[in-house]
């Protein structure tokens, strides 16, 4: 036996919830709007090669805060199915955002690799040659260091 309660949620969601869902649904656009703002802001970076410093650190700095916005739009889209409950067109709307953002997550990471790493010559080293790189030393400068790397060398 189905709740009448829930029956109604689903097929018409009550007069006081319809504003909040249009705030909800406003926001949704928003975080949506974000991920084609920062689609648009690497595809201007892909024609840069190599990338600036400058370049580099404002990436690096719109990465991390792209990383939220997922957390975002999960919250607010779970607000929306609160009111309207879990329908194909919310899911389509979950699949589709999560396709987009992590597409454009993904080509964020590997540009910022892609260029944080690159030699002067425009050669990009290996793993190992970029942890010493990054850190400043050579793993077999040290003294007192074995030949196995640590952690986080090996990332």
């Amino acid at each position: 036996m189905t709740d009448p309660k829930s029956a109604q949620t689903l097929n018409n969601p009550n007069e006081c919830d319809i504003p909040h869902l249009n705030t909800y649904k406003k926001r949704r656009s928003s975080h949506k709007g974000k991920v084609t703002v920062f689609k648009n802001y690497l595809e201007s970076l892909t024609s840069k090669k190599p990338l600036s410093d400058l370049d580099i650190i404002q990436l690096r700095n719109r990465l991390e805060s792209y990383k939220y916005l997922a957390n975002e739009f999960d919250k607010n889209q779970t607000l929306i199915d609160d009111i309207t409950g879990v329908s194909d067109e919310q899911l389509r709307e979950r699949e589709q955002f999560e396709m987009d953002y992590q597409s454009q997550l993904a080509l964020g990471i590997h540009l910022l690799r892609e260029n944080e790493t690159a030699g002067v010559d425009g050669s990009v080293p290996t793993p190992s040659e970029d942890v010493r790189l990054r850190h400043g030393t050579a793993a077999a400068s040290s003294p007192n260091r074995t030949s196995t790397p640590t952690f986080l060398e090996t990332l």
